[in-house]
């Protein structure tokens, strides 16, 4: 098997914009990877720095076949995607909040492959962008306010570059396994149980759901992780079959750090994991030779809600993978 690894676009972002890159078809893809550098430029007091910096400002960075949406996530949760496959974050290097011009620098992987998974498929989730009628990537973009909070006068953004490279596997080709994330926001406005919104079954087979707490501003982008919002968490499909049955938060992310052996596990964040063994076999199917399963439910047990917050929910499903 052979990788070829080429730089496609560079361009300067526009605030507040999906900027929408065009990809080049007619390979096997296995992942792109985004750079992205600027400078932070500090008026007349100190800034303060918003959590993992400068990722707030790639509100979304999106993959779209044709007018399907495959990816719909932002750089922070790339962020933890990426640490929890590979094991450890990619670099990041966030700008001061001193006056003056402050570089920055970010690198993400949107990762067409899952490396961990094993079983049905030589190589599981690649892209084969042959017979596709367009793939973009879209990293719909935010302003200054999404990297740091002024502490007087108006900071601005210099220099922004985003450059994005194509991973190819040239040797590989035919119909494969896809993996879909898609994103979804909640207030939580108190205590006790919270149900989210039902998943939807009927064919759909997920590898996991990946959840982010937060507190402390009404734009979950802005806001800062917190540990303290959940208690525990259960995950159950519409038979009443059970898959996390009151699972304390911090159990459940000692979990995700042995299951991927992760330096250390970010704030704020767990994943309700169905592929505990890496297996392909594991997937919740929600169609099988028993029958159909319409729905799948996330019943968090809320032990604190502090002003602002939000669970945002990454459900991840798999396409073209048959029932078992």
């Amino acid at each position: 098997m052979r990788l070829l690894e080429r730089p496609i676009v560079t361009f300067t972002p526009i605030d507040s914009t999906p900027n929408r890159q065009r990809m080049p078809t007619g390979s096997t893809l296995s992942a792109y990877k985004v750079r992205f550098t600027g400078n932070l430029v500090v008026a007349t007091a100190v800034a303060t720095i918003l959590e993992d910096s400068p990722l707030g400002y790639l509100r979304g960075l999106d993959l779209v076949i044709g007018s399907f949406p495959l990816r719909s996530h932002d750089a922070l949760f790339l962020y933890f995607w990426n640490r929890l496959v590979y094991g450890t974050p990619p670099r990041l290097s966030a700008p001061s909040g001193a006056v003056g011009t402050n570089a920055f620098s970010a690198e993400l992987v949107i990762p067409l492959e899952q490396v961990d998974l094993v079983g049905m498929l030589p190589r599981g989730f690649l892209l084969d962008s042959r017979g596709l009628s367009g793939i973009d990537v879209v990293p719909t973009t935010g302003t200054v306010a999404d990297i740091a909070s002024p502490g007087g006068g108006s900071d601005s953004l210099s220099g922004l570059s985003i450059q994005i490279t194509q991973v190819e596997i040239p040797t590989i080709a035919g119909q494969l396994s896809r993996m879909q994330f898609s994103r979804n926001a909640y207030a939580i406005a108190g205590t006790g149980f919270f149900d989210l919104p039902p998943l939807p079954g009927l064919g759909v087979a997920y590898r996991g759901i990946a959840l982010h707490f937060t507190s402390g501003n009404a734009d979950p982008i802005r806001a800062t992780s917190d540990d303290t919002i959940l208690t525990d968490a259960s995950a159950f499909d519409s038979r009443g079959i059970r898959y996390y049955d009151a699972v304390p938060y911090e159990v459940i992310r000692a979990d995700n750090k042995r299951i991927y052996g992760m330096e250390s596990v970010p704030a704020g964040w767990v994943f309700l994991d169905f592929a505990r063994l890496h297996t392909l076999d594991d997937l919740l199917r929600t169609r099988d030779r028993f029958g159909g399963i319409q729905n799948v439910n996330v019943r968090l047990n809320i032990g604190s809600a502090p002003a602002n917050s939000f669970v945002q929910v990454y459900p991840i499903n798999a396409l073209l993978v048959g029932p078992r």
